[in-house]
C-alpha cells in the first residue's frame, strides 16, 4: 500500500497521507491501522495528508468513509490539501459529516499540527 496511516506520538496525532488513488481496499487497511493502533480509548485528533492525492473518490471510498467516519472517535481533522479539485472534492464530502465543525484545511504539516494541538 502506497498510503501511510500511523499515530505520531510525540503529537498525539493519527495520522493518514494518501498518495495517489485511494481505493476501497486501500481506506479499510489504512483505517484498520490507525483502529488496532488506537484501541478504544480517548478520543484523538486526526491529520489527513491529500497533498499527494489525485481529485476522485469512488462512490463505494466515499460511503465507506462517511460510515467509518461515524464509528471513529475523532476530536477534530486537519486535511492538508494543495489541489483546488481535492479540496472541493473533501469540503463536499465533509459537509456530510456530523462532526464537520471540527474540521479545517491548511496547506502545510505544521500549520495543521499547531491547530490540532491547541485546546
Amino acid at each position: 500500500m502506497k498510503h501511510e496511516a500511523y499515530v505520531d506520538d510525540a503529537n498525539k496525532v493519527m495520522v493518514m497521507r494518501i498518495k495517489g488513488d485511494l481505493t476501497l481496499d486501500d481506506a479499510k487497511k489504512c483505517l484498520q491501522t490507525l483502529v488496532d493502533r488506537m484501541g478504544d480509548g480517548d478520543p484523538y485528533p486526526m491529520l489527513v495528508d491529500l497533498s499527494d492525492a489525485v481529485p476522485r473518490l469512488d462512490r463505494d471510498v466515499r460511503g465507506y468513509l462517511k460510515e467509518e467516519g461515524k464509528n471513529r472517535k475523532i476530536s477534530k481533522q486537519a486535511f492538508i490539501v494543495t489541489n483546488p479539485a481535492v479540496r472541493m472534492i473533501s469540503k463536499i464530502m465533509i459537509a456530510t459529516q456530523s462532526w464537520a465543525e471540527s474540521v479545517k484545511f491548511f496547506k502545510t504539516d505544521a500549520e495543521a499540527l499547531a491547530w490540532l494541538k491547541e485546546e
